[in-house]
């Protein structure tokens, strides 16, 4: 046998550097030094540009620093390296090759490298430098080849992976209506799975994280992978500094802005600063001297540039969007390119597109919408439902109104027929379906209904609007809510920023009013009273729906060419729209203080917070919405408002030994009496019989997600006193597994059925005798995370809320941070319980409602 040869390590890695040729040997690390001194660092010099030094940390990853910002040796250093034979005529191939990277097709790049290559000021050198790449564009734009990231793909390839991925995201949009969210991140992981090079999945789900639930974590999270792969897109890094911004992570937004700014200024950014100094100077959010001499610096600079405007400070902070034509979910052509942008281009006469919303037909070539829908525009274009932005008819303004918030466009070449606007109030529980155009520059311009049932009607609590829990976003302004008939019943104008995303609308009177007033010789149409299917009613109204998109020829108004639009965030830049924050009394633990003693520890109902452990946000009074933007929004009804406790004297303090009690509890929560010596009214009994036997109640919103799947109510006209829990860990969290009602009648207490797969703890939650459920706290995430129960002395034939007490909490802390949402509480007592189990028996419970007898 023949003697292995044995290779010395040192030898090895000689071989290995020589492989990898006289690059890699030739890197320099030296040690960097501030020019202030103090600090420094190890690195290698990449290049210099527009002032800046590009450096390869030691440590790994990248730096840039300003040269100034360097000690004298270090400028001079690199001032050497740059100045190299062919130093600086490399800077322009480097900057051939950069623009080139950001081209859709090869035809795109190798044009690029045309001009240059002809420029007379393209040395020879630099020729023979780009001659190969040069020659490989060549042979790509050849076969007609397509950019997906950094590789390239055949039109076949492109259009087949597009596809897919818009196959997966429009799933996962679907997912997130129903609120599944973690089918909803499933899927768009796998569309990014798909296109591994695409910034598509990744941005849309930072845009609908910072959206819908304000959640800048996860949304700088999405947007920073947006920036590891499109490090010059202007749109990835305006959002990635407003996340950042939102974060109080402000040396990381101005970065990004800074940055932002060298590449492509426009207006969204210059709102974004102005907006940015003008609330440090309010202290409404904290900025480092230096950055915040950067951003007056830079904000100076644009305005002083007269191609943009000054902030408006009634606006809010402006998060743009890529190109939609990347950014559209519609299935790709036999070219292999994705339609157009869903908003029309530049008019003949400079005006663009700024904003969109809906409106409706309610008299020949009359439009009835909102006033904020139309606000800023100087001329609007109508498409209908089964148009295209290709057939726009211009609308001129007839008359606006700021409260209620209304307005009428005329357009003479519109043929639709109007729909009837019904005045008759409606009460709560009325079911009803909106129509709009939400979301058009993500989710498309096509026409969508949601449907829902109206949980508030109007008063002065609700700014004389009705709210109702179908789903609505910006876009869905100005849109009718119909009733099952056919008819208008209100206008949407707002969505209330509560867990639960309320909608609000202008009562139907209201509208006939301003309609009335403003359409010369307007006759009314009468509401219809036949009752119809609700695709029905959808075929009824949908032609007379029509999508506004507002223009104007203010400069500074549009953003950037490339970019499809905006989207304007006015939460409270304090509680980021929560309407909550945490209690800052001294001692609160979850709303609880604990007074210790010698022998035990005895907890009670923080007084500041009132046992919530969150109090309204002082800046924008339980809002949510900045009190410097013009429009403030509603508080929601009373059954979704964040509920204040009674005072300490109506909730009896708990003891606990050993400490604080833990958020999971599984036990008895009942007084030691038994209910048995409390005799129920028989006022209260006969109301609560006949409600049932009549079908006179009503479903509260459902906590959580799903559609409702079982509903149980006490035959016997018995009230709600109490649940049965398990409490189980799933994936990692506690949650409620399982529900079981107990009600009291006149023979006693009554037990229900379990809901949802046994299992875990079982935790019983029982009110006093004399006391009965009155409302339940539910946090929802993952399932039904957790709950607390609040109990109210049974008075006559109701509950008198002002004396009440509430439970400890039951289950886990999940629900991203989000204030409960309360489920009942006004009062009516409660009959049963409704919900959604979950499909697998594994999992957690899913969705629970309350059933209430209605108001007399």
């Amino acid at each position: 046998m023949k003697p292995q040869a044995r290779w010395s390590l040192p030898l090895v890695w000689l071989l290995l550097l020589l492989a990898v040729g006289p690059n890699f040997c030739a890197a320099e690390y030296r040690t960097w030094t501030a020019a202030a001194g103090g600090f420094k660092t190890e690195g290698e010099f990449m290049e210099l540009r527009d002032g800046r030094v590009r450096m390869r940390l030691r440590s790994g990853g990248e730096r840039e620093v300003a040269l100034e910002k360097l000690s004298p040796a270090d400028q001079d250093y690199v001032r050497s390296q740059n100045e190299k034979p062919g130093g600086a005529r490399t800077d322009r191939v480097a900057k051939l090759e950069r623009e080139a990277a950001d081209c859709q097709t090869a035809e795109e790049a190798l044009r690029l490298y045309r001009v240059f290559r002809e420029d007379p000021q393209t040395t020879r050198a630099e020729r023979e430098a780009i001659s190969a790449r040069f020659d490989e564009l060549y042979v790509l734009a050849e076969k007609k080849m397509i950019r997906i990231g950094s590789k390239w793909a055949t039109p076949e390839e492109f259009r087949e992976r597009r596809n897919r991925a818009n196959s997966l995201m429009k799933l996962g949009l679907e997912m997130l209506r129903l609120k599944q969210e973690e089918a909803f991140r499933s899927k768009f992981a796998e569309a990014a799975k798909v296109e591994p090079e695409s910034i598509r999945a990744d941005f849309m789900i930072g845009m609908l994280y910072s959206m819908l639930s304000s959640n800048y974590t996860k949304s700088k999270q999405y947007f920073d992978a947006c920036a590891k792969r499109e490090p010059n897109n202007v749109a990835v890094l305006n959002n990635v500094a407003l996340a950042a911004m939102r974060r109080g992570d402000m040396n990381t937004a101005i970065t990004n802005w800074r940055r932002a700014v060298k590449l492509g200024p426009n207006q969204c950014i210059t709102q974004n600063l102005g907006r940015l100094v003008d609330q440090a100077a309010k202290n409404k959010i904290s900025v480092p001297k230096a950055s915040l001499d950067t951003a007056i610096n830079m904000y100076g600079t644009l305005l002083t540039s007269e191609k943009f405007e000054r902030a408006d400070l009634k606006k809010g902070w402006m998060w743009m969007f890529i190109d939609e034509e990347s950014m559209s979910l519609a299935k790709q052509g036999e070219k292999g390119k994705t339609v157009e942008s869903a908003a029309p281009k530049a008019a003949e006469d400079g005006s663009v597109v700024i904003s969109g919303g809906t409106g409706f037909v309610v008299y020949p070539q009359y439009i009835l919408t909102n006033n904020h829908v139309v606000d800023g525009g100087t001329s609007y274009d109508i498409q209908t439902s089964e148009g295209s932005k290709d057939t726009l008819l211009r609308a001129t303004l007839v008359a606006r109104s700021e409260k209620p918030d209304l307005a009428l466009l005329h357009c003479p070449d519109l043929d639709a027929s109007p729909v009837p606007i019904d005045p008759a109030p409606l009460g709560r529980g009325t079911d009803i379906m909106t129509l709009g155009y939400p979301e058009m520059f993500v989710l498309g311009a096509s026409l969508k209904a949601t449907r829902g049932v109206i949980s508030a009607v109007p008063s002065s609590a609700v700014e004389d609007m009705y709210l109702y829990d179908a789903v609505v976003n910006h876009g869905n302004s100005g849109g009718p809510v119909c009733d099952s008939r056919g008819n208008v019943v209100a206008v949407t104008t707002i969505m209330t920023n509560t867990e639960g995303k309320y909608g609000g609308g202008i009562p139907g009177a209201a509208a006939l009013a301003f309609v009335q007033k403003h359409v010369p010789g307007f006759e009314r149409i009468e509401p219809s009273e036949e009752k119809l299917e609700w695709p029905a009613v959808d075929q009824r109204v949908s032609p007379s729906t029509v999508l506004i998109w507002t223009r104007s020829k203010t400069p500074g108004n549009s953003v950037a060419a490339g970019s499809a639009g905006y989207y304007e965030d006015r939460d409270c830049l304090v509680c980021n729209g929560l309407s909550v924050l945490r209690c800052s009394a001294p001692g609160c633990v979850n709303g609880m203080v604990a007074t210790r003693s010698s022998r035990n520890v005895t907890v009670a109902a923080c007084t500041h917070c009132g046992g919530k452990g969150l109090v309204p946000c002082p800046i924008c009074k339980g809002t949510g919405i900045d009190p410097d933007c013009v429009r403030v929004q509603p508080t929601p009804p009373p059954s979704t408002r964040p509920r204040t406790n009674p005072p300490p004297s109506a909730r009896p303090p708990r003891t606990v030994i050993f400490g604080q009690p833990s958020i999971k509890q599984p036990k008895n929560d009942g007084s030691s009496l038994a209910w048995r010596d409390f005799v129920l009214d028989k006022r209260l009994h006969d109301r609560l019989h006949n409600a049932v036997r009549d079908n006179q109640t009503v479903d509260t919103a459902l906590a959580g997600s799903g559609e409702k799947q079982f509903r149980a109510v006490n035959r016997d006209g018995g009230i709600l006193i109490g649940l049965y829990f398990h409490v189980c860990d799933f994936r990692g969290a506690t949650v409620i597994n399982s529900v079981k009602p107990m009600y009291y009648n006149a023979r006693g207490r009554d037990r229900g059925n379990y809901y949802g797969p046994p299992g875990g703890d079982m935790v019983s939650a029982i009110a006093r005798p004399g006391y009965a459920v009155g409302g339940i706290n539910v946090r929802s995430g993952l399932g039904i995370d957790s709950v607390s129960l609040i109990y109210m002395r049974i008075n006559g034939d109701r509950l008198d809320p002002r004396d009440a007490y509430e439970s400890p909490v039951y289950g886990g802390s999940g629900g991203q941070g989000r204030p409960p949402q309360l489920l009942g509480g006004t009062g009516e007592p409660i009959v049963g319980i409704y919900g959604r189990l979950p499909n697998d028996p594994d999992s957690a419970f899913i969705g629970l409602g309350l059933i209430t007898v209605t108001g007399n």
